[in-house]
């Protein structure tokens, strides 16, 4: 099986804010590579669970497995509008485009990380 652990081990969670942003960004970056690899072993895990599942709920060990159903339509917009499947909403697009002209409309502003990769040319 795969090496699972992030490649810095070291990384103290209690002493993040003594790191300098350079190490940081580079446990970040691990961390997110060894999440993605997570993912990606979780969902083939869960692909084979399935595969082995005689019914429609179990139980194994101490777990309750149950087989999750989601239904996506092949429908265009309409025919759904022939069928009432319409819903109105709000279009945070237009939104943002009259709020950066200066209309005045109540707002909150999350901020957030994002980090990408960046491949050095030789």
């Amino acid at each position: 099986m795969t090496n699972l652990k992030p490649k810095s081990e070291g990384i103290d969670p209690v002493k993040i804010p003594d790191y300098t942003k350079e190490e940081l960004v580079k446990f970040y970056n691990e961390v997110r590579d060894t999440l993605g690899v997570l993912e990606a072993t979780r969902q083939e895990i869960g692909k084979e669970i399935l595969s082995r599942m005689k019914t429609d709920g179990e139980v194994v060990e101490h777990s309750a497995l149950t087989k999750g159903r989601r239904i996506d339509f092949q429908i265009d917009l309409e025919k759904a509008r022939e069928l009432g499947a319409i819903k109105e909403m709000i279009d945070t697009v237009i939104l943002k485009k009259l709020h950066l002209k200066g209309v005045k409309i109540p707002h909150t502003i999350t901020e957030y990380l994002i980090v990408r990769q960046i491949e050095e040319k030789e």
